[in-house]
């Protein structure tokens, strides 16, 4: 409730208020893990005292919420869990910020794209210029991570072929501070930021 009471008082208010997942810890308490019926208990739990946190963000300040892998679990795609607290709370999201357009999207439990997200992706980049700087929102920063996270950079570089813009990536996950640099076939650069959750760094890449 402290970070929320001193976004609240900042001024200018910011265009939103990112929590860039892992927003309870209940859904799946390890890799793998489907929850039984007390982690399910626990997890709505969670997200209730989440939300009523949430719930003290000045009504002019957007709240966006991405979802990680304690937030979902094994074999769910709609987040269901998730939505018993915040029902109708899409999964994924964009908005166009100062010339900028913001992602914010759903990593899963494992750090995957389902394929109906992945669709909706392709379909968001292609409709904005190729050359407009987009900041995506993920909780796995799995750019740099192919192996550990699985889908995520394939979904990415497949959605961003034919963009020729910036991009950044923005995660959490990592439990440290750490930024890394990828490179896309037409990009002028890929930043995904591993951060400490809760925080987050970029770094500006600029094209080979």
């Amino acid at each position: 409730h402290i970070t929320v009471e001193e976004v609240n008082t900042m001024h200018p208010s910011p265009a939103f208020f990112c929590v860039n997942g892992d927003l309870i810890m209940s859904a799946s308490r390890a890799f793998g893990v489907v929850p039984d019926e007390n982690d399910r208990q626990k997890a709505f739990s969670e997200f209730n005292s989440f939300k009523a946190v949430a719930d003290r963000l000045n009504a002019d300040i957007p709240l966006k919420l991405t979802l990680g892998n304690h937030d979902t679990h094994p074999g769910e795609i709609d987040p269901v869990l998730f939505w018993e607290v915040f029902p109708g709370y899409p999964p994924y999201q964009a908005l166009d910020i100062a010339g900028v357009h913001v992602i914010f999207l759903n990593g899963h439990s494992t750090g995957y794209i389902d394929n109906v997200q992945e669709v909706w992706l392709r379909n968001e980049i292609h409709k904005i210029p190729k050359h407009k700087t987009i900041i995506l929102f993920v909780h796995q920063p799995s750019m740099s991570r192919r192996v550990r996270e699985r889908g995520i950079p394939k979904a990415i570089a497949n959605a961003f072929n034919e963009h020729y813009g910036e991009i950044w990536m923005i995660g959490g996950h990592e439990h440290t501070n750490d930024q890394k640099i990828c490179r896309l076939k037409n990009t002028t650069g890929l930043a995904p930021a591993e951060v400490l959750e809760g925080c987050c760094n970029t770094r500006r890449c600029s094209r080979s």
